[in-house]
């Protein structure tokens, strides 16, 4: 009986620990990401996407692919020099930049519910919602794979 109580104990003062960790680590102050639109000193956008004009302008390259994804969002796949995908940009058009703002959380929230995808940048820019990550699912993707796919959707 004695053992029993005493397992119990341990297990929840271990529940308290991993709760109390657990909890302090989504609370953590986000130096990863800036979604309030901000740059900080720190962050590095990998896309060089900083303007509406930046935006308006994105077109596939060498480099890129730009799909405009049934007019829901446009879709941007970065490619390294290897050809492999480096990197990918969604880009949300909201009708104002007060509704932007509002939206970069929830689009980054619900892009963190995929657990193959990692955001490294989240960010409103005038009434659009800039969303750079990486995503593990298109390991084995190629670009001409997905031109395929998208042809009717690439940007030119």
């Amino acid at each position: 009986m004695k053992n029993k109580k005493s397992a119990a104990c341990l297990l929840v003062v271990l529940l308290v620990i991993f709760l109390s960790f657990s909890s302090s680590a989504c609370t953590g102050n986000g130096d990863n990401f800036d979604v309030s639109g901000k740059e900080n000193d720190e962050s590095i956008y990998l896309n060089n996407i900083t303007t509406v004009e930046d935006i308006e302008n994105l077109v596939t390259n060498d480099n890129r692919l730009v799909i405009n994804y049934y007019d829901a969002y446009i879709w941007t796949v970065y490619f390294a020099q290897d050809g492999s995908i480096e990197h990918m940009v969604y880009i949300y058009d909201f009708e104002t930049e007060a509704k932007a703002q509002k939206m970069v959380k929830t689009r980054k929230e619900e892009l963190e519910c995929n657990k193959t995808m990692t955001i490294k940048c989240a960010k409103s820019i005038e009434n659009y919602v800039v969303i750079d990550l990486v995503d593990t699912s298109f390991t084995n993707v190629t670009r001409s794979m997905l031109e395929n796919n998208f042809s009717l959707l690439i940007v030119d």
